[in-house]
């Protein structure tokens, strides 16, 4: 619908974890994405249990991961400590 109306699509979430993985998966994928994507301006803390870490290069790109799923990796022993619900 945005492509038939002249309009790109720009992905939008201030997450910088896993969940943005999917986002990024998306944008590369479609044709018609504007130039930004919502990345959170303060400096940013990554927590040890998952990678990639999504850090901006230079000239303002983010990588889109390549691995199995989503291309996000997850530390076995977070499971270990997971709380059954």
């Amino acid at each position: 619908m945005a492509r038939e109306g002249g309009l790109r699509v720009t992905s939008h979430s201030p997450k910088h974890n896993p969940e943005l993985a999917t986002l990024l998966h998306f944008g590369s994928i479609v044709e018609h994405t504007g130039p930004f994507l919502e990345f959170p301006a303060r400096p940013v803390s990554y927590e040890d249990w998952y990678e990639p870490h999504f850090t901006i290069r230079d000239g303002g790109f983010i990588d889109v991961p390549t691995g199995p799923g989503l291309g996000v990796a997850y530390d076995p022993a977070i499971w270990d400590e997971a709380e059954r619900i």
